[in-house]
């Protein structure tokens, strides 16, 4: 009888290096056309050993993604809903997949129906007025050929933070 062997997975070790880079994503991101080059004179560093530290970061797993965050009240789109829709399980990534394409769209994503909600793909769109919203997500249903979905509308925008990890 074979004996399994029982693999656990290490969690790698961080560098003064890694927190302190870590310390500084957690920051806004310069606007610029080299924003990595920016944050390296920061911190005192070359580009490229910035980029290779994202690289290895990504690498072990410790950095899933860099991302924006839109502030969409402040930039001009004052009717921002977010769209659920009830999608056949058959169809979730074709639909998904092009409703994320659309540019008015910050972020799709797939989450379990219930009996009370049956809404399975939800889509946060943003629009500059009420009925731009409306007409948007009208010819979003028709693109994906659904007609059971709900716009629920945002009333303000919350504060977006994120966890602070190695804060000084």
């Amino acid at each position: 009888m074979k004996e399994e062997l029982a693999v656990e997975k290490k969690t790698p070790e961080l560098t003064a290096r890694d927190k302190k880079l870590i310390a500084r994503l957690q920051q806004d991101i310069p606007l610029a056309p080299r924003p990595f080059k920016k944050i390296a004179e920061e911190l005192g560093w070359r580009e490229k050993e910035v980029l290779a530290g994202l690289e290895q970061l990504s690498r072990q797993g410790i950095l899933k993604r860099i991302a924006s965050l839109l502030y969409h009240r402040r930039a001009g789109f004052s009717a921002n809903g977010m769209v659920v829709w009830q999608i056949p399980s058959s169809r979730e990534d074709q639909v998904g997949r092009k409703l994320a394409e659309f540019p008015e769209v910050s972020h799709c994503y797939l989450r379990p129906s219930t009996p009370d909600w049956p809404y399975n793909i939800y889509a946060m769109v943003h629009a500059r007025s009420r009925v731009e919203l409306q007409e948007l997500v009208e010819e979003m249903a028709g693109e994906i050929k659904a007609k059971d979905y709900r716009i629920v509308i945002s009333t303000e925008e919350l504060k977006k933070t994120s966890l602070k990890y190695f804060a000084e």
